[in-house]
């Protein structure tokens, strides 16, 4: 779904390099180039990084990755994006998204107003920032407590980094959702959130009875 999107839109295949793709709940493993289907079943033609996070830390496994492996040649850069694989990229996605890399945004926190998914840009000031915060399991109802910036009885949030809070932040207001579509099982429809500014579409299960139950989520993007 993701790569197809990639394939799509105006991403030249060379810039494919700069993706980052987190499995959770793996063997531990350090950032490699590869060819894209020797992680995917698919017959694109393209290399990516790869990156093993050994915890089922949800959306935080790529926020972990990034400070873990901060200075990594493959890793190190001024920005990141943080998406996931529910995300469709419209056809003109780079020639919007690359307004937002450029030196007024490096220090900026890029978002919409939550919940957003996690779906934001962040500099590597902010990595630095959090640290090691995130290099820890999670289940999905806490990933949720730090998108929306609420706690339950048994976990607080303000023990962890607030990029909602942060002054650095940029809020792009709300995400409109605009109809709904199942993207694995045609029996589960999902809400689709348009996030005009990124040039991205983030499928979404709101409500759905799973939301705070323990089922992982296998892989996280970030460009």
């Amino acid at each position: 779904m993701f790569f197809e999107s990639v394939k799509d839109s105006d991403l030249k295949r060379e810039l494919w390099k700069n993706i980052i793709v987190v499995d959770n709940d793996v063997e531990k493993s350090a950032p490699r180039l590869v060819p894209l289907n020797e992680i995917l079943d698919t017959d694109i033609e393209a290399e990516v990084v790869h990156v093993g996070n050994e915890f089922n830390s949800y959306e935080m496994g790529s926020y972990n990755i990034l400070s873990i492996y901060n200075e990594h040649e493959l890793i190190r850069d001024d920005q990141y994006f943080m998406l996931h694989d529910t995300v469709l990229l419209q056809h003109n996605f780079y020639e919007i998204i690359s307004a937002f890399f450029d030196n007024e945004f490096k220090d900026k926190i890029i978002q919409y107003k939550s919940p957003s998914s996690n779906i934001r840009i962040i500099g590597d000031k902010h990595v630095k920032e959090y640290g090691l915060q995130y290099d820890r399991p999670f289940t999905k109802e806490e990933a949720i407590c730090l998108e929306i910036g609420e706690e339950i009885t048994s976990f607080s949030v303000n023990d962890f980094y607030s990029f909602n809070k942060h002054e650095d932040t940029i809020c792009l207001g709300k995400a409109p959702r605009v109809g709904r579509k199942p993207i694995y099982t045609k029996s589960l429809r999902r809400r689709i959130i348009l996030m005009k500014e990124f040039a991205i579409e983030k499928y979404v299960l709101f409500g759905w009875r799973n939301e705070f139950s323990h089922k992982k989520i296998e892989r996280n993007i970030l460009y």
